[in-house]
């Protein structure tokens, strides 16, 4: 059985404040220090053998003191970037709001139906992170491995997983890991609460 840890970026002065971070290196602070304190618990139950961070990403910091408290190893993948947000990058919504006001509400609104200027569309950014997902899924054949997301990427990801649709993108959002059980070869995610004697309790297949 192959499982699968996706963890978010740890809480950033940036993120309190609303700001969106993709590129832009911000330091963990203490509320995400708290949270990489109760998510190591969590993840130490799942046993990951490794953990992969997109390079020189917000989530290094995340991913590199999780693998330490944890001792795995941490591995980048450019392919698990966050979803580029382009000229947007450091602008909260409400600055984005003002400058962009048309762009930004339909992006709100469903976020596959509009791009940020200079950013990824919401469907290349998913088909990109379903990728690398599958590829590594089948690299850590009957183990478990982890991914450190950004909040764009998470919640991209758990739409595709997840058949939800891009209209629940944003009730996809959450503060905690979240964990599946991968079938590689049929491309089937199916949902597991976090917890050492979990069981499966939602199949998704993607065609």
């Amino acid at each position: 059985m192959t499982c699968m840890v996706l963890i978010p970026w740890a809480m950033t002065d940036w993120q309190t404040q609303g700001r969106y971070a993709v590129r832009t290196i911000v330091g963990i602070n203490s509320t995400g220090e708290e949270e990489i304190t109760r998510w190591i618990g969590m993840i130490a139950d799942c046993r990951p053998v490794v953990l992969y961070v997109a390079p020189k990403s917000p989530g290094i910091e995340t991913a590199e003191r999780i693998g330490r408290a944890l001792g795995i190893p941490v591995r980048t993948r450019e392919g698990l970037e966050e979803v580029s947000i382009g000229l947007w990058e450091g602008l909260t919504s409400d600055e984005i709001g003002r400058r962009f006001p048309r762009i930004f509400k339909q992006w709100k609104e469903d976020p596959s139906t509009a791009c940020p200027p200079d950013g990824e569309e919401t469907e290349e950014a998913a088909e990109r992170l379903e990728s690398e997902l599958w590829d590594l899924a089948n690299r850590h054949a009957e183990s478990e491995f982890a991914l450190v997301l950004g909040p764009l990427a998470l919640m991209t990801l758990r739409c595709r997983l997840e058949e939800k649709g891009y209209n629940c993108f944003w009730s996809s959002q959450v503060r905690v890991p979240v964990r599946y059980q991968l079938i590689a070869k049929d491309h089937l995610a199916l949902s597991i609460p976090m917890g050492p004697l979990a069981r499966p309790d939602s199949v998704h297949e993607r065609s």
